[in-house]
């Protein structure tokens, strides 16, 4: 189990990080936006920023796939906790690929612009291509990626400390409700912190083992 929390809590912290990391490199116009908000993000100056954000999210989706994988391995021995967690597992995978999918959606246009050159599309249309990925990133990502830290919290051994359950069903919460966009945030910080106890408690662990004789 010791092995399982630290994957899980060290993949947590690494898909909040790169997450928030590729949303501020990318940069993507908000709701308001305006014409020079659309020329700046597809600009050619920009394009660097564009890559770097691509690789960003998709090792968060990497990152993603770690944390799901070793909290399905922290399971408990009921019936009830092992299914909640099988659905948090696959919640998860599909948490992934909605991320991965919404990443390359979102970062079309400029990506497009880099490798077929600088002809104009029309800002009504690359405006679409980034709130299609928002949809994606934002709604079934984030989602899915709640629906799967709620299966956590209920499908998580019951030796677990009471407040992994407590941070990942909220955490959850906040994630169902991303479609609005400013739960992402709560969804974030409560992964990043959901993610340091669990690698704090591996730690901790270690330290209270006996020493072999």
């Amino acid at each position: 189990m010791g092995r399982s929390t630290f994957v899980a809590g060290a993949g947590a912290i690494s898909a909040a990080v790169l997450t928030v990391l590729a949303l501020v490199v990318s940069s993507p116009p908000g709701g308001s936006y305006s014409l020079k908000d659309m020329a700046d993000y597809v600009a050619k100056s920009h394009r660097p920023e564009i890559f770097i954000a691509l690789y960003l999210g998709l090792l968060s989706v990497v990152a993603l796939l770690f944390m799901v994988s070793a909290m399905r391995e922290l399971a408990g021995d009921e019936p009830r906790r092992r299914r909640a967690m099988e659905l948090s597992w696959m919640a998860g995978i599909a948490s992934a690929a909605a991320l991965a999918v919404g990443w390359g959606v979102e970062l079309v246009v400029p990506g497009s612009r880099a490798l077929g050159g600088a002809r104009p599309i029309p800002a009504p249309v690359a405006y679409t291509f980034t709130q299609t990925g928002d949809v994606l990133i934002f709604g079934a990502g984030f989602f899915l990626l709640g629906c799967a830290l709620v299966g956590f919290a209920i499908g998580v051994h019951s030796a677990a400390p009471a407040w992994w359950r407590w941070v990942a069903a909220v955490a959850g919460v906040a994630g169902i409700a991303s479609a609005a966009f400013f739960p992402s945030f709560i969804l974030a910080l409560l992964l990043l912190a959901l993610g340091i106890g669990l690698v704090a408690h591996k730690s901790t662990s270690e330290e209270a083992a006996p020493a072999p004789a």
